[in-house]
């Protein structure tokens, strides 16, 4: 996809459907998994700390602290959806040697490729979207 001047590169995590290259459980007869305690206690820990966000700048320091233990990422693009259909407020939360204001720049400038995001996002059945 092209955003602006930049070409960015989309795919699901490998595996599909949001599976981690990692085994973080053990299999069930009918397929699911248990979660190992260790990632049981990070799941527990950010659930937690995420009804304690209410501000932007707590959504930041919890998205770079406590949920990267969870799902490790350079940088986390937010979208709202707006009133009219496919229009987004689109916020980027990034590590420091990422420029948030020009990617977010980036998506304000071209709103078609944040819908392609969110239609990805939607394909993965709701889980993270690598890119």
């Amino acid at each position: 996809m092209q955003v602006g001047d930049s070409q960015v590169n989309m795919h699901t995590r490998p595996g599909g459907h949001g599976t981690s290259t990692r085994d973080s459980g053990r299999a069930l007869t009918s397929g699911a998994r248990l979660l190992e305690s260790q990632v049981l206690e990070s799941l527990l820990l950010n659930v937690d700390a995420s009804l304690r966000v209410y501000t932007r700048a707590h959504l930041f320091g919890w998205t770079q602290g406590l949920l990267q233990n969870l799902i490790r990422h350079e940088l986390l693009l937010c979208a709202l959806r707006e009133g009219r259909p496919m229009t987004y407020q689109v916020d980027c939360f990034a590590s420091p040697w990422i420029d948030s204001d020009r990617v977010c720049g980036l998506f304000q400038q071209d709103m078609d490729s944040v819908a392609a995001l969110v239609r990805r996002w939607v394909e993965a059945e709701f889980h993270p979207v690598a890119c």
